[in-house]
């Protein structure tokens, strides 16, 4: 008796292991499919990593997508021309909520592919005329360092358009600082009374 109430609970629980490694597969599969879809890597808990570099001489940036219906391997075959296998990587842009920009960078195997795919600026991509220029710059997102900002104490806070690179001011705040600090006129150390 106590031999097949040990047998059955084996049963039990090997399928109670199958059941998991199913669902641990799946899983790893729908991983695998998120992060084919985002364009970045994922690291082992599941979260985003950095996503690696563009190579700039084999990349470009599509502007003007339509906001809806657009997805990466329809993009894929339409710059290139139908060999899928020439885009090595494309990520389409999203705001943080999940809805798309209108933008997508897109990463060839070669020079040949890339300058195809820049032939294709002003053409129909699903009912919209998209544009389609080389990737310059940062990881495919625009930088701010050096842009100015609002406010701050002068001369760095202009507005926006100031384009200093922080050691530029470093040494215009060390400028301003000393001209703060000489004594002009009245007051302590200078000419003037000393009260």
């Amino acid at each position: 008796m106590e031999v097949q109430e040990d047998a059955q609970l084996i049963a039990q629980l090997r399928a109670e292991v199958e059941d998991l490694r199913r669902s641990t597969a799946e899983a790893e599969e729908e991983a695998k499919i998120r992060e084919m879809q985002s364009g970045g890597q994922m690291d082992h808990a599941g979260g985003a990593m950095e996503a690696p570099r563009y190579n700039n001489t084999l990349s470009v940036f599509v502007s003007r997508l339509s906001p809806h219906g657009v997805t990466a391997k329809a993009l894929a075959q339409h710059l290139s021309g139908g060999h899928e296998a020439l885009v090595t990587r494309c990520e389409l842009l999203t705001w943080p909520n999940g809805s798309p920009r209108g933008h997508a960078y897109l990463e060839f195997a070669n020079a040949e592919a890339r300058a195809k795919a820049l032939e294709k600026n002003g053409s129909e991509f699903l009912g919209t005329t998209i544009g389609v220029v080389p990737k310059t710059g940062g990881e495919g997102r625009p930088t701010t360092t050096g842009r100015g900002g609002r406010g701050g104490m002068p001369p760095m806070g202009r507005g926006r358009g100031s384009f200093t690179t922080p050691s530029q001011q470093n040494a215009m705040m060390q400028q301003f600082l000393m001209m703060m600090n000489t004594n002009r006129g009245r007051g302590g150390g200078g000419r003037g009374r000393p009260w």
